[in-house]
């Protein structure tokens, strides 16, 4: 009944019904929100790395602003599996919080750092990675590693990934529109 908007200057927003209220100011304009299955707010922020919310009282669980000493930049995407790791794509690479809050960086068939828009997790528990001019990449979230998929030529900035109700995989792509890919084509 409740809907929750990340905005560019008033931070979180709830809107029920006829009424509209700020409910957490922000450091940084949002860029995604993401509610895990034990209702945890996950908010990627253009700076200042990404946050965890309890939508029960709107208060911060825990602020996550740097990994290694490298700072998180532009959190574009978070997916969840169903083991409860949350996957979270930045432009400065693809990393996933384990639910013990281990965090730690994935490579991307090698690649560390890669700049990722676009995280999802199918209902096969495949997780599937648009990135900024490296296409797509695949893997089983139990087996990894990650596998590249060969996109169709020019769509190479992948800005957003999904299922539909007959399992193929949409993707959204930068200047040359929504790709599907079904039995390993598209």
């Amino acid at each position: 009944g409740s809907l929750v908007a990340g905005t560019t200057d008033s931070g979180l927003v709830l809107i029920e019904s006829d009424s509209v209220r700020a409910v957490m100011p922000l450091p940084s304009r949002v860029m995604d929100l993401h509610l895990d299955s034990s209702k945890r707010l996950w908010i990627g922020l253009y700076s200042g790395g990404f946050l965890s919310v309890d939508t029960s009282s709107w208060h911060t669980l825990e602020s996550y602003t740097a990994h290694k000493g490298v700072p998180f930049r532009q959190v574009r995407s978070f997916a969840s599996d169903s083991s409860g790791n949350l996957y979270i794509g930045a432009v400065n690479g693809l990393f996933r919080l384990n639910p013990s809050g281990e965090l730690s960086e994935e490579s991307l068939s090698g690649r560390t750092g890669s700049p990722v828009c676009g995280v999802f997790v199918d209902r096969d528990d495949n997780l599937w990675t648009g990135t900024y001019y490296n296409g797509v990449y695949y893997a089983n979230v139990s087996s990894f590693p990650f596998e590249n998929v060969p996109t169709p030529p020019g769509s190479d900035i992948v800005r957003s990934l999904v299922q539909d109700h007959r399992g193929d995989i949409l993707m959204l792509t930068d200047n040359f529109g929504m790709w599907k890919y079904s039995s390993g084509t598209w």
